[in-house]
């Protein structure tokens, strides 16, 4: 199994090279290439994309920034997990039913589904809570991630505009940002496509955050080589 942080260096490498593909690929195509061009017009003029509100740019950028996020999770939850399989006591309570109890292989597996339950819980946090629970639960000091969580808040919640909303924002995205002290100018009704500058400004964002996670868990968990 590949390590979570080599796994979301390994995405955001990938989504980089995409992204490095797709400008390029843009750029060939308005310089007039004769295969390009068609083929780009095709898609950035058809009118399936205008009624989609998108267009060449936007198109890529909107999916690739949703798997942006979505490689972030995957390392809060594989951390989150590892976490609490080594100190279950930072569950809390967790209730199971007879039924499950009985049911399970092992008491491992019954630590995994109360794990996976705190995971659930985690994601619908308010973004003030969620960082510090997040914090608490990896055994790493939240002002660590002070400088970073902010503009991961923003991307987040417009990630769900994204998939929940057609871009479009709503009072949920602001009220995200109030609490995450974001300021912004954006008002109800505005839509917040990403294009490439945006994506390239996120996956900066993603990678300065996860890379002080685990340099924060590396401090606390690695071991320390001894004074010779």
């Amino acid at each position: 199994m590949v390590p979570p942080y080599i796994r979301f260096l390994q995405g955001t490498l990938v989504l980089r090279k995409a992204e490095s593909f797709l400008r390029r690929a843009q750029a060939i195509a308005l310089a007039g290439h004769s295969l390009l061009s068609p083929a780009y017009d095709a898609l950035d003029q058809s009118k399936d994309t205008k009624q989609l509100g998108l267009a060449y740019e936007t198109f890529f950028a909107s999916h690739l920034t949703i798997n942006l996020v979505s490689e972030v999770e995957h390392f809060f939850g594989s951390a989150v997990s590892a976490a609490l399989r080594m100190h279950p006591e930072k569950m809390g309570t967790q209730t199971f039913k007879l039924a499950e109890i009985i049911s399970a292989s092992s008491q491992d597996e019954l630590i995994s589904r109360a794990a996976g339950s705190v995971l659930n819980e985690l994601m619908y946090e308010r973004p003030n809570e969620y960082i510090k629970r997040l914090a608490a639960i990896l055994s790493i000091d939240v002002a660590g991630l002070q400088q970073h969580w902010p503009a991961f808040v923003e991307l987040k919640a417009r990630r769900d505009l994204g998939v929940h909303n057609n871009w479009v924002v709503n009072e949920i995205y602001l009220r995200k940002l109030r609490e995450a002290n974001v300021s912004s100018s954006y008002k109800l009704g505005d839509r917040l496509v990403p294009d490439f500058s945006y994506l390239s400004q996120a996956s900066d964002i993603c990678y300065q955050l996860v890379e002080t996670i685990a340099n924060l868990l590396g401090e606390k968990w690695l071991p320390r080589p001894k004074p010779s």
